[in-house]
């Protein structure tokens, strides 16, 4: 499988050290679809920042691995609402319905 990358990113710090968000870039998006049943991304994805909104509800599982799967107790992302996620390494995103169908697209960003 190839990895879905991009190149690290270094953010402008607050006078308290923490880093504020800038203006990111979109290099790739891709699609989970989703049922009852926990659906993955094929490729990992190493880059630091990943933006994910779904077309309905849905729970979502950050993991190393391929073969874990998201249940509908990990975290919930609401529908059409964008929401940011510093990964860690070579990752890979689970999506399982909370009550409907539909889609999550994940976009790399740097």
């Amino acid at each position: 499988m190839a990895a879905i990358t991009a190149r690290k990113i270094r953010l402008a710090r607050d006078q308290g050290s923490d880093p504020i968000q800038g203006a990111l870039f979109p290099k790739v998006t891709v699609k989970i679809s989703y049922t009852d049943t926990a659906a993955i991304n094929s490729d990992s994805i190493t880059a630091q920042i990943v933006r994910l909104i779904a077309t309905t509800d849905v729970h979502v599982k950050f993991h190393d691995l391929t073969d874990a799967k998201a249940a509908t107790s990990d975290m919930l992302l609401k529908a059409n609402q964008a929401e940011y996620f510093t990964l860690g390494g070579k990752q890979y995103i689970s999506a399982i319905r909370d009550a409907s169908n539909g889609d999550v697209f994940i976009t790399v960003a740097e």
